[in-house]
């Protein structure tokens, strides 16, 4: 497998975009499949097992309405078999109409393997929320 820069980044945002599309999905599965591998800190809590990460998702995601996250300002970092990425969130509820309702800053580190690339630290940090 190649790491060349633009593949480091390619995989690094398509994981982003992944955690994005399970959380409108509300699939806390689909997070605890996709952090297998990483610690996840969210609102002040420390997630690491399969088990914690689905039961967390699951309960917040009973709660939510149907919504869109916008990912924007992706940095990504890389050294080999490492990498790092910062961006912006904006996370809009849909309900009936479309309603901002947090913003916020995520941070991640991965790791390369034979699979591919994979998280290895996930964290949430909210800047507003309705």
């Amino acid at each position: 497998m190649s790491n060349s820069p633009a593949e480091i980044r390619h995989a690094v945002e398509n994981l982003l975009g992944r955690y994005a599309e399970h959380a409108d999905e509300r699939d806390a599965d689909g997070m605890s499949r996709l952090f297998s591998d990483a610690a996840v800190r969210f609102a002040g809590t420390v997630l690491s097992t399969a088990d914690e990460i689905s039961d967390h998702y699951g309960r917040i995601f009973a709660a939510a309405p149907p919504s869109r996250h916008l990912l924007t300002n992706i940095i990504v970092d890389h050294a080999d078999l490492t990498a790092s990425a910062r961006c912006r969130y904006s996370r809009w509820a849909i309900d009936p109409e479309a309603q901002l309702v947090a913003l916020g800053d995520y941070r991640a580190t991965f790791t390369s393997s034979p699979d591919g690339w994979r998280f290895t630290s996930f964290e949430v940090s909210r800047a507003w929320q309705a």
